[in-house]
């Protein structure tokens, strides 16, 4: 996906920024880990991005398919906008 002009974004709670704070880059990949390990550090240091979705309270992360949700409709929204 880098050789073909891919901004490869990360979600992991160990992400620099929020999801919602980061500048998007067409075209995208998003990356998710599985759930309990996230995403694999060989993985993680081909990202462009990492990016986080910020929690409240005690809970510390979303399982995988929530995250998914959450990150997608928001870059789409986003990008929509952007046109």
């Amino acid at each position: 996906l880098k050789e073909a002009g891919y901004w490869i974004y990360g979600v992991d709670e160990r992400g620099d920024s929020g999801y919602d704070s980061v500048q998007l880059n067409e075209p995208i990949a998003i990356v998710l880990g599985g759930e309990g390990h996230g995403i694999h550090d060989i993985v993680l240091k081909k990202c462009d991005f990492v990016v986080s979705i910020p929690m409240a309270g005690a809970i510390s992360s979303l399982n995988v398919s929530v995250a998914t949700g959450v990150v997608l409709f928001d870059f789409r929204r986003r990008l929509a906008g952007q046109k």
